[in-house]
This record gives structure tokens, sequence and C-alpha cells, in this order.
């Protein structure tokens, strides 16, 4: 994702704010799953920089939804606003997202300048990187992590669905398949996990587990794991 937003800087070096436009965008793909069509059609009226929540109005499925998003998400959003306002004081429309001209960035736009940005990237062999695979990536993402914290997935996956738009998540087989991949590869890291621990114990080595932390060492480790952000951090890392 670093190497994706650093190309935006490369596409117009002449016009700072199409490159600032593209990874503010990419940003908020990454960082909250939503679909592209969706980002370029909020208003400045739907994006609530106070509170960080973004009104998603006429969704794929007719419906509008408010999604909120992390306090990096947001402190990017109030960035990209107070530049593209510098930029354009008197812009054409109300659009949030904007053009090198000062309208409405188009989907068509949003394609064109993200072609740019992969190839610049170099992402661009092989199959594509498609803006809709940082939809993808986030939803894996967040469940990856639920199974870090060891969290009824299947429970919390209604949850993720409503977030994301769907319409039923039980009918869809992406998102099963999406869950079955992260559950895998939860599956793969703990068993490497286990297998150290039992290489280390055969070999008289004491394992993290076995070893007794202090008070003051565990206290301050719970602190900052509970600091630590969530998979809607800004861009994800």
């Amino acid at each position: 994702m670093a190497s994706l937003i650093d190309a935006c800087t490369r596409i117009s070096p002449g016009i700072p704010l199409r490159g600032r436009t593209m990874a503010t965008l990419i940003g908020l793909l990454a960082s909250s799953g939503l679909r592209s069509g969706e980002v370029v059609r909020l208003d400045r009226s739907d994006v609530d920089l106070t509170n960080g929540v973004l009104l998603i109005r006429k969704t794929k499925f007719r419906k509008d939804r408010l999604v909120p998003v992390h306090t990096t998400t947001q402190t990017a959003l109030r960035r990209y606003a107070r530049e593209r306002d510098a930029a354009f004081p008197s812009p054409k429309d109300q659009a949030f997202f904007l053009s090198s001209r000062g309208n409405r960035l188009s989907a068509t736009g949003f394609q064109s300048g993200f072609a740019q940005v992969r190839k610049f990237a170099g992402l661009d062999d092989g199959k594509p990187l498609r803006p809709h695979d940082l939809r993808h990536r986030f939803a894996v993402t967040r469940m990856s992590l639920w199974h870090q914290q060891r969290a009824n997935v299947q429970a919390l996956l209604p949850v993720l669905a409503t977030y994301l738009g769907h319409a039923n998540y039980s009918d869809r087989a992406s998102s099963r398949r999406t869950a079955q991949g992260a559950i895998m590869a939860n599956r793969r890291r703990m068993a490497a996990v286990e297998m150290r621990r039992q290489t280390s114990t055969a070999k008289g080595v004491p394992t993290r587990r076995m070893r007794q932390r202090p008070p003051q060492t565990q206290d301050f480790i719970e602190r900052a794991k509970a600091r630590r952000p969530s998979c809607a951090s800004w861009a994800m890392g």
C-alpha cells in the first residue's frame, strides 16, 4: 500500500492536487472497504469530518448507510479537504473529490488515474491490481484480525457485511470464500507457532507462554495492545 500511495505523487507533478486526490481515494478504499463508485459519488455534505462518519448514498442495492472511519482516515480526509479548498476556493459542484479541473472526479477519471499509479508502483505485471481488490483486502484483513483475537468470526460476519453494504452476506459465495481463506491462513499461522513452541520445548528452551512476566511488564503490554489501531486505520500500512 505504501508504494501505491507514494506513486500518486508521480502521476501529475505539475498538478499536485491530482496526486493528492488519488492518494486520498486509494487510502480511503483500503481503510474502509468502500466501492470505488461509492467514493467518487461522495458530496461534501456526506463527509462528516468532525465525527468521522461517511454517508454512502445510492449503493449497489439502492440503500443508504453510515460508515464510520478510523481517526487516521479522518485526519487524512481533513488534510485533503484543506488542500482541495485552497486549490479550488469556488468549486463547480459539491463533490468531495475533485478532478484537476475543479469538478467531480468521474469513475472513468479515477480508473485512469489508478492505472497510472499502479504502473508507477510496479504493480502492473501479471494480474494487475484493481480498485476492488482493496475492498477484498480490507475484508480479509478484518477477518484475519478477528481470528487472531479468537473472536467468533461467523457471528461477526453480519456486522462486516453491513459495514461493506452487502444485501445478504449468507447468500454470497464470495464472502464465504473470503472467510475460508482467512481461516486457512490463520490455521497455518497457528500451526507454525505451535510447531516452534514444541521444538523449543523439546530442546529445553522455555517458550514465551512458559515464562512468567513481572506484573508491571504484563500491564504495559496490555495497554499497548489496547492502543493498537484496528484494520480500519489509514491504508492499513
